[in-house]
């Protein structure tokens, strides 16, 4: 008999490109890879995009949630990678879970296990993979535990969302999103 244990969870699930809208006042290169991005910025959802996806996370992630009920999208952001483009090594801190929407182009996300050094040290490439080359496209979200290190490898005219979730307890069996009112719109 196997048993896998300390697995890594990582979701994935078709998404509608047409129901998220991100409205993004600025976009600047940042970090050192100089990726062209609006982390940080004023990013906004419409209401309708922001239910949807709520609605969608929350049906992604009901089955390890027990006792904890309710997702807190904290931020979300644009990324666009245009020529040779690429993201460095890096997880998502302050945060439970991450997510990215892959809107154009080809995935270039290398996730790593988090024991690489471990692994690489003491077995090498012979017994177990430290690294998973991801396979998505365009209309695909993907939801990771945001300890989980990843980077994008150099790539052309790609476009991606991310974002971050807390979860927080409020002691129910299911989880749930608060909606917004729709005149109002959500900000992250």
């Amino acid at each position: 008999m196997k048993i896998n244990l300390f697995e890594t969870p990582m979701f994935m699930s078709n998404i509608d490109l047409d129901k998220i809208s991100i409205k993004s006042n600025k976009i600047e290169n940042k970090w050192l890879s100089n990726t062209k991005t609006s982390y940080n910025q004023a990013n906004s959802l419409s209401s309708e995009s922001y239910n949807y996806l709520m609605q969608k996370i929350a049906q992604i992630l009901m089955p390890i949630l027990p006792g904890f009920s309710k997702i807190n999208l904290t931020n979300i952001w644009k990324n666009k990678y245009i020529e040779e483009d690429y993201q460095e090594n890096h997880i998502h801190s302050n945060s439970h879970f991450s997510f990215i929407i892959y809107v154009k182009g080809e995935s270039k996300t290398i996730f790593f296990a988090p024991h690489k050094h471990l692994l690489e040290c003491f077995y090498g490439d012979n017994f177990f993979r430290s690294s998973y080359k991801s396979q998505f496209r365009p209309g695909q979200i993907v939801i990771f535990p945001s300890y989980l290190e990843h980077m994008v490898s150099k790539c052309n005219n790609t476009e991606t969302y991310s974002g971050n979730l807390l979860i927080t307890d409020i002691n129910e069996k299911k989880a749930v999103i608060e909606t917004v009112d729709k005149e109002k719109g959500y900000e992250c």
